[in-house]
């Protein structure tokens, strides 16, 4: 069947012709935030056991298994995969297409990374310098009561005298 006589048995269903792409991750552009679409091969290369599974964001699997629509302006990741094998998978022959389904002119917000620090509402901030404020230790240092006295004789010898010469070169 021709993809004209494929949208006249289903209408507003695309299209992706996965012989037309050389490269196993395509990206498919619709224009709103609502799209259809289909997975065929004019060549029919054995995808008969192949499923489609949403990899990033949400699709809902229509009629065939190889139908799919989106309801989403941000980007969606589709996998068109074998059964048997996983999203993330590769198997011998049976190669696993990844779609990404993008929206015209819809730029996906950048990932706002959270700090690592805990943030406070300003009372909790306030509560928490006050309580800075009046904390007391429990624990106190320990000092040493006795009085130390110096005897007499100690304090009375001489400061240790040393002749100092001049520094001598050697030549």
């Amino acid at each position: 069947m021709s993809p004209n006589e494929i949208t006249s048995l289903f209408p507003g269903i695309d299209v992706i012709n996965i012989d037309s792409y050389s490269n196993y991750n395509v990206l498919i552009e619709k224009e709103n935030k609502k799209g259809a679409f289909i997975i065929l091969s004019r060549y029919s290369q054995g995808y008969d056991g192949y499923i489609v599974s949403p990899v990033k964001g949400q699709i809902n699997n229509l009629i065939l298994p190889n139908m799919f629509s989106v309801d989403s302006t941000s980007d969606v990741t589709v996998a068109f995969h074998r059964k048997d094998v996983q999203t993330e998978g590769i198997a011998e022959n049976s190669p696993t297409y990844k779609f990404i389904i993008h929206t015209f002119g819809y730029v996906e917000p950048k990932n706002v990374v959270e700090p690592d620090y805990a943030q406070y509402d300003e009372k909790t901030a306030n509560e928490e310098d006050e309580e800075e404020k009046t904390y007391k230790p429990n624990i106190m240092p320990k000092l040493n009561n006795e009085k130390t006295e110096l005897k007499e004789d100690e304090m009375l010898k001489p400061a240790p005298s040393q002749i100092l010469e001049p520094p001598s070169d050697f030549d």
